[in-house]
């Protein structure tokens, strides 16, 4: 275990004193645990304030009543209930973060709310009204009696059939969207096309909008078209000009 380094010196300037200080704690136990399982309990007390550094040691002297307790009312400040609780009904699933991950952060903001006998279901109320698919909520919201470990499992079943519906389909989001991305950076000259009819429909409806809104005029000697007619916003645009829609 001769490799093993000490923990640096407590650092008393972090923004957040509790984890920094529970971090050290944890990390001074696991050194003289491994390195020093025989030694005496003054030998490591010893160890300890040597790693407190000068300002660890000069902040120790000054603090009234025992040494431990001292320590840890210093480093681990009232918890404002608070902001604790807002931290924790503000808190929505990101948009591509996993319902595991998402009940995992829920329950380490939980940890300091003091929310008590009403903990599962103000977790399960958190779950549905931040998840990230509308779908999903209204489906829970149906569910009568619905409690946390319900909650949770139909959320992993719907995620989990999400993900096999993307692998059936043989076509992700980025898939379709690299596709697109292909289609837009056609050069000039080439022959303006795509898979699927009702895309160049949809393509060409929006140019001649852009064409519109700029006042742009085409030259019919210049302009071909893959279609010999298109109606756009009641009218017919052909080869011979523009007319009114006879559907209309």
């Amino acid at each position: 275990m001769e490799g093993i380094r000490p923990p640096p010196t407590l650092c008393l300037d972090s923004a957040n004193m509790a984890k920094t200080w529970n971090s050290w704690k944890e990390e001074f136990t696991l050194y003289t645990d491994l390195t020093m399982p025989e030694a005496e309990e003054t030998t490591k007390v010893k160890l300890f304030n040597y790693l407190l550094g000068e300002r660890g040691r000069e902040l120790l002297r000054t603090l009234m009543g025992g040494a431990t307790s001292a320590r840890v009312t210093h480093c681990n400040p009232a918890v404002n209930e608070t902001v604790e609780r807002y931290r924790f009904f503000m808190r929505n699933q990101g948009t591509s973060e996993t319902i595991d991950t998402y009940v995992t952060e829920l329950r380490l903001l939980a940890r300091t709310c003091n929310f008590g006998v009403i903990r599962d279901s103000l977790l399960r109320d958190r779950i549905v009204c931040g998840l990230n698919n509308p779908s999903l909520r209204e489906r829970l919201l149906r569910e009568k009696n619905l409690t946390l470990d319900a909650c949770i499992q139909l959320c992993r079943a719907a995620e989990l059939s999400r993900e096999n519906s993307k692998t059936i389909s043989g076509a992700t989001v980025e898939e379709v969207h690299a596709v697109r991305v292909a289609a837009r950076q056609t050069q000039f000259g080439d022959a303006v096309d795509s898979e699927a009819v009702q895309d160049h429909d949809e393509k060409l409806r929006q140019f001649l909008s852009r064409c519109r809104q700029k006042n742009i005029k085409l030259n019919a000697d210049k302009f071909k078209l893959k279609q010999k007619e298109t109606t756009y916003i009641g009218h017919q645009l052909t080869c011979n000009g523009l007319k009114i829609d006879p559907e209309k």
